[in-house]
């Protein structure tokens, strides 16, 4: 008979119904979680992607202190050299590094200045660390870590130190990192990158560190007598300047040997004074201590021609200060050391002990050698900084110091017939110059630097006669 189902059947019907569902959502479930798998591996790859684009996608960050100089003028040379030895397409099995070496005022963190900024569209990031001190490596590294998005809250500096050089040995960008008057080797080492991609530049007054830290070093030296002359002629903005003004500028940059730092600075001078070029040397020589002491205008450099040296006088032990005090007496431009050893009364006894004495003002640039002819040069303004730091009966005794080895270059009239001597005259060549030079200090205003022993200079210049 048929009829509405039985209450029986009812129950298992709507049993295999749920059933049949059951299994539909299990099948929609499996189907759903494979297009769920296919959706998180397609975020993986796209996450992975934009990490990839991330991480090609060059940082830009520099944090150079110094603005560009628009009067920087010559090394084109030196410019060359660094950028063969750091750019990026230098080959190099280590670290890509080289040194800056030389005396202070020659312009070496003017040179690295002008090369990190003419060269910033090669590198991605340029790194600046002010290397004088730990005080101030920490608070570059500071700085760069801040900048670089490392630091973190309440780190201590050596954890900011640890995490920009592990930043710099695990980084693709290409970097330029530049260690600014980096002088002291023992806080360099700590603070160096242990490797990285990219270059190094160092500027330092310390021959040690010039020859240790980098693969190659550059030793900056002053500029030529023309070379100079343009680049005063620069700063005080007449480089169409008329043919008497180009001889004037001639004249203030060999007297200061070419020095950028003494160019610069009397630049300046000139500029604020309005002087014209033929008047500035007459002033200099009545006034040279109070120009000495005056900063240029607007520089960023924090030293001036009284202070530039200090720092290297300060290092130098009593035997090289005493040689440097001596050397500041005798024309600055070619010194036998055969004067020093054989003319010498007291602390040179020998080789030995001037190469003890000078090897200290060699490391610190304050003195160059060639080793071919065994002679010695200085600048004349280290010269004039280091008679500066005398006191007057210190000044007499290493004036009579100095008469006393140039005796040696001459035969003594009173004591034997001179006749003509000729054996003699290679050593009275020698030592001429530097008699001149004595006169020419003693002749000074004020008269600071003379004799203590009026006889012995005064047998001096009779036998330099004769």
């Amino acid at each position: 008979m048929r009829g509405r189902p039985s209450g029986a059947i009812f129950l298992r019907i709507k049993r295999m119904s749920s059933h049949v569902e059951g299994e539909a959502d299990v099948l929609r479930m499996r189907k759903d979680e494979d297009r769920y798998h296919e959706v998180l591996q397609l975020l993986a790859s796209i996450k992975v992607d934009k990490e990839k684009e991330k991480d090609q996608q060059p940082v830009r960050y520099d944090n150079i202190p110094f603005s560009m100089n628009p009067k920087f003028s010559g090394r084109q040379d030196i410019l060359e050299t660094v950028h063969n030895a750091l750019g990026p397409d230098a080959s190099s099995p280590s670290t890509k590094s080289i040194a800056l070496f030389g005396t202070g005022g020659v312009g070496k963190t003017q040179i690295a200045i002008q090369y990190a900024y003419r060269n910033q569209d090669q590198f991605d990031i340029v790194l600046w660390i002010a290397a004088d001190n730990a005080i101030t490596m920490s608070q570059s590294f500071r700085v760069i870590a801040e900048g670089l998005g490392l630091l973190n809250a309440g780190e201590e500096p050596k954890d900011t130190i640890w995490a920009v050089r592990n930043w710099l040995s695990t980084t693709k960008t290409t970097c330029l990192v530049v260690f600014d008057n980096a002088d002291d080797l023992a806080a360099l080492k700590l603070v160096q990158p242990g490797s990285t991609r990219g270059s190094v530049l160092i500027t330092t007054r310390d021959f040690t560190v010039a020859t240790t830290i980098p693969s190659q070093h550059v030793q900056v030296t002053a500029l030529a007598e023309d070379e100079g002359s343009k680049m005063l002629l620069k700063v005080i903005g007449s480089e169409n300047a008329l043919p008497s003004d180009i001889q004037d500028a001639i004249a203030i940059s060999r007297a200061f040997s070419g020095l950028p730092l003494a160019l610069t600075q009397i630049g300046g001078f000139i500029t604020q004074r309005k002087l014209s070029l033929r008047d500035f040397l007459p002033l200099y020589k009545k006034h040279s201590s109070k120009i000495d002491s005056r900063k240029a205008p607007g520089s960023d450099y924090e030293y001036t021609l009284s202070s530039v040296w200090d720092v290297s006088f300060g290092k130098l032990t009593e035997d090289s200060t005493r040689l440097l005090n001596v050397l500041s007496f005798f024309d600055p431009d070619c010194i036998p050391e055969e004067i020093l050893t054989h003319g010498s009364s007291g602390f040179l006894a020998d080789e030995m002990d001037l190469g003890d004495a000078s090897e200290e003002l060699l490391c610190a640039a304050l003195v160059n050698r060639n080793s071919e002819s065994a002679v010695l040069t200085v600048h004349r303004l280290v010269q004039s900084a280091a008679r500066r730091r005398l006191s007057e009966s210190k000044s007499i005794k290493f004036f009579d110091a100095t008469v006393h080895m140039l005796c040696w270059g001459f035969p003594d009239h009173s004591k034997v017939d001179i006749g003509h001597q000729v054996s003699a005259w290679e050593r009275c060549e020698k030592c001429l110059s530097h008699v001149n030079r004595l006169v020419e200090l003693s002749d000074q205003p004020k008269n600071k630097y003379t004799a203590g022993d009026k006889q012995k200079y005064a047998d001096l210049l009779l036998q330099c006669s004769w």
